[in-house]
């Protein structure tokens, strides 16, 4: 099961863009994430496991 992320805070809230969030739609590279507004490629996760290794990493990267 693949996982899509946003690659600045995580979110699995992140979808294709369109007209109306600021960017053309059409191009794989267009993506924004709900969370924390983040424009571009996303992260994708073969498994849930690689997914909550970026998400242990990146909150303690967070903490430093």
């Amino acid at each position: 099961m693949e996982i899509t992320a946003c690659p600045k805070c995580g979110s699995k809230y992140i979808y294709q863009a369109t007209l109306g969030s600021g960017l053309p739609s059409g191009y794989t590279s267009n993506y924004v994430c709900k969370e924390c507004g983040y424009k571009g490629m996303p992260f994708i996760f073969d498994n849930e496991a690689e997914y909550k290794k970026f998400i242990i990493a990146n909150q303690k990267e967070k903490l430093k």
